[in-house]
């Protein structure tokens, strides 16, 4: 973890493919909504408070398009443009809102901070 903060802080190059790093470290399938966004990050200490209803949507409709349970056909038929277009908006600023976070936490040295 050491050498992984020295390489961040030096601007380095991290060489790792992701089988070696899912091998130390489980990384999250495709089933990383907002609730899961929010409990890792409130688990090192940052605190997000966001609106997460369009990522649980996408997740359930992506896990029933991929288990079977529905076609493209069934997803898209009820869809309309303006529809997946506040999706994307959302979506995009949810993950915004996230590496702001992140960033404040980062700054204001929080994670230096005894719990």
């Amino acid at each position: 973890m050491r050498d992984l903060i020295f390489l961040l802080k030096e601007e380095g190059n991290i060489s790792i493919t992701y089988p070696e790093l899912n091998s130390v470290y489980g990384l999250y399938s495709g089933n990383l909504d907002g609730k899961k966004v929010q409990s890792v990050l409130r688990r090192y200490g940052v605190e997000v408070s966001l609106h997460t209803q369009p990522l649980e949507t996408i997740k359930s409709l992506r896990n029933k398009l991929t288990h079977g349970e529905l076609s493209f056909e069934d997803v898209g038929k009820d869809a309309h443009l303006g529809q997946i277009d506040d999706y994307v908006d959302k979506t995009i600023k949810h993950m915004e809102d996230v590496i702001r976070c992140v960033e404040t936490f980062i700054q204001a040295k929080d994670y230096c901070k005894s719990r």
